[in-house]
């Protein structure tokens, strides 16, 4: 079996027409963008989550059993220096189109999403001399550079913090 065969369906309609079904079948789901779109999102938050254990190690986080949202809530106002301040709203973003496609079958980014992501990808090489060659016009490329910035940008902070918790200096 191919796992594309999971994702044919029917959904009910609400029409009472004798003319027309109340099922329509929903078929072409992009699994392909979807596992890779929730991938992403579990990665990102387990970097949060891995950053906010080692941040503030004293709190129960395991007893606290937070969603992704009540992570972001917390980390939303952690100082960061201009541009990447933008990470944490970024980070917003990308959680609210996540929620929609575990909601909408065969969900498709808005190009009002998809201009966070430019905004964000100029923002962050506004300074660079080497921008990295990607098509801004493709969502994956963008979603690519927003991952990349943020696994890094909480990478460092996650070696800052395992470092200075073993008391070993880098």
């Amino acid at each position: 079996m191919d796992w594309k065969d999971l994702a044919s369906t029917a959904v009910y309609t609400d029409m009472a027409n004798e003319n027309k079904s109340i099922w329509e079948r929903v078929d072409g789901v992009d699994v392909e963008f979807i596992g890779a779109f929730l991938t992403a999102h579990l990665s990102i938050e387990k970097y949060i989550t891995d950053y906010l254990r080692l941040r503030y190690p004293s709190l129960s986080w395991e007893d606290a059993k937070l969603t992704f949202s009540q992570k972001i809530a917390l980390i939303q106002h952690e100082p960061a220096k201009v541009p990447y301040n933008e990470i944490f709203l970024r980070i917003k973003d990308f959680n609210s189109i996540r929620n929609k496609i575990s909601h909408q079958l065969n969900y498709q980014i808005t190009d009002k999403e998809k201009s966070k992501f430019v905004d964000f990808y100029m923002k962050i090489t506004k300074e660079s001399k080497t921008k990295p060659n990607i098509d801004i016009d493709n969502i994956a490329d963008l979603l690519d550079f927003f991952l990349i910035i943020t696994k890094s940008y909480f990478a460092s902070a996650i070696s800052y913090y395992h470092y200075n918790k073993t008391g070993r200096k880098q």
